[in-house]
């Protein structure tokens, strides 16, 4: 009884969040084999110091907003921290700034806000606060000495060795979230740092507190795992941005080191997943955004857009920024750096690979096949509702125009998306239980058998084939113009309902209808491992 009473205390009080209850045996799922990700930084031509000048029209617009505002959250009146950090990056308003800043002190607490901690939160200012001290540690003639300490001592309110993995107030039942723990326990880190700098009392030493350790541990762990709140909008930006934090400004080089690892694999895995930027991947957390439509909404994408301006010299324009431009800020002043091969999956893919991205237990994998001229993406599944798990459809991107997923080949999923599963993509292969949706802009070149052809780039002589059935959909793609030996070998629906065939030697088994398994049975007679939980972080095949 009273694990149900708490069980459903988490659920009523956090219903919104990604949390649970016991021990983390999601993060001891993963295989401990560990998967190396590209990690050569990639040449620049300029200090990291002329970064801000990249993105002044940003820092120029963002700098014209009202940073004083009335919160209906906190009931208080609060300053806007990244406006701030404009300001004193476009040395506006400098003295009028600092003067505002002293007037404040705290205005909530941190952690994930409830009913139970109605003013939390406080660590999305928390942190850029932490960042606005550190930025400006050598200039004070734009954050004034007694404004930087001022800051330190009332407005970052995390400090010593407790550390935080449970949210507040729960009698630490309930785990807290990535991007809270990560906010509030880098604030902290780099508290302690700056007032051991000053004081050097032994509590604020993170080598002897316990912090240190701590962060290494933790950044560790999620080198391993990944983000749990893995594509999550908004909540990947604020993890980033924390990470970006501790990278920049945290003296421990083995933090550091630990935070560009964890930053290099989750851009990795965004340039597996993307292409020319478009990407429509399955995310855990804020379920409502299942329903988006837009290719380039995700916060991801536009931090990587800031990283490849780092790396390619060119000046931020506000209308190339699809979403969050307020939000750059941390990612635009970073030292981080893209890896070469990251950064060259981004702009052009230079080889084509077959990805299966591994989530942990209960979680969506995601599933790619990309090449210079195209990419696949599986939409995953659903472990229930209270997963947070939000799947998306099946999709093919092309290099055109489109903006949405209706200007997509697409394989929807059956049903509502508790019974979606739309991992069934393989190299030049989906499949799917429903049937491929065609947009408006691509006309057949011919009908053959069952098939539709549809030329899709001349100059590469590149066919999307699509058959649709009943409860079926399937799409292949050849480049060249002799494709209807293939189709030939796969013309009737008893043929491909459960198998496909390349060539005499190359074939396909799958299952359309599998339940909480990879779509893909056998690849040329060899069983796969379908179970998503057992899957690694990263699995790329280049020989695809």
């Amino acid at each position: 009884m009273k694990n149900i009473f708490f069980l459903s205390l988490g659920l009523l009080l956090f219903s919104s969040c990604t949390y649970y209850i016991g021990p983390n045996r999601w993060a001891h799922s993963f295989p401990e084999k560990e998967y190396v990700v590209p990690n050569d930084e990639a040449q620049f031509r300029y200090k990291s110091s002329e970064n801000k000048y990249l993105f002044e029209e940003v820092f120029q617009q963002q700098a014209q907003r009202n940073y004083i505002q009335w919160s209906t959250k906190f009931q208080d009146t609060v300053l806007d921290t990244r406006v701030i950090l404009a300001k004193l990056l476009s040395f506006q308003d400098i003295e009028q700034v600092n003067a505002d800043i002293m007037r404040f002190k705290a205005w909530g607490t941190t952690g994930t806000s409830s009913k139970l901690n109605k003013k939390g939160d406080y660590d999305f200012s928390e942190l850029v606060w932490s960042y606005i001290v550190w930025q400006f540690k050598e200039e004070p003639s734009i954050l004034f000495p007694a404004t930087a300490q001022h800051i330190i001592d009332n407005l970052i309110i995390d400090n010593g060795s407790k550390t935080e993995l449970r949210a507040p107030k729960t009698l630490g039942l309930i785990r807290e979230t990535e991007n809270h723990i990560l906010m509030k326990e880098g604030s902290r880190y780099l508290k302690n740092q700056w007032l051991f700098d000053q004081t050097g009392l032994a509590q604020y030493d993170n080598k002897l507190n316990g912090m240190e350790k701590f962060l290494i541990d933790h950044l560790h762990e999620m080198k391993k795992t990944g983000f749990y709140e893995f594509n999550a909008t908004p909540y990947i930006s604020y993890t980033l941005d924390a990470l970006h934090l501790i990278y920049n400004f945290a003296e421990s080089e083995e933090i550091k080191n630990l935070a560009k690892e964890v930053m290099d694999a989750e851009n990795w895995q965004y340039a597996l997943g993307s292409y020319d930027y478009k990407r429509f991947a399955p995310f855990r957390r804020r379920m409502e955004h299942i329903n988006d439509k837009g290719l380039f909404d995700d916060r991801h994408g536009t931090y990587i857009r800031m990283e490849m301006t780092k790396i390619n010299h060119d000046n931020v324009a506000l209308n190339n920024l699809p979403c969050c431009y307020d939000r750059v800020g941390l990612v635009g002043l970073s030292s981080y750096r893209l890896p070469e091969q990251t950064a060259r999956f981004i702009e052009d893919k230079p080889n084509s690979y077959l990805a299966k991205i591994g989530h942990g237990i209960k979680a969506s994998p995601e599933i790619y096949y990309g090449s210079s001229a195209y990419l696949l993406s599986a939409g995953g599944l659903r472990w229930g509702k209270k997963s947070q798990i939000s799947p998306r459809v099946t999709a093919l991107f092309l290099d055109d125009d489109a903006k949405t997923i209706e200007e997509c080949f697409h394989i929807p999923g059956k049903g509502n998306p508790n019974q979606w599963n739309n991992t069934g993509v393989y190299r030049n292969f989906a499949v799917g239980n429903q049937n491929v949706q065609v947009p408006s802009a691509y006309l057949p070149k011919e009908c053959f058998n069952a098939w539709t052809v549809y030329l899709v780039d001349s100059d590469l002589e590149l066919h999307v084939c699509v058959y649709n059935a009943p409860n079926f959909g399937l799409i292949y793609i050849h480049e060249g113009t002799d494709y209807k030996k293939v189709l030939a070998e796969n013309s009737t629906l008893n043929k491909v309902k459960s198998n496909f065939y390349f060539s005499e030697t190359e074939y396909l088994n799958y299952e359309v209808k599998a339940n909480k398994k990879w779509v893909i049975r056998k690849i040329n007679g060899e069983k796969q491992l379908r179970r998503f939980g057992k899957w690694p972080r990263f699995d790329v095949d280049f020989s695809k």
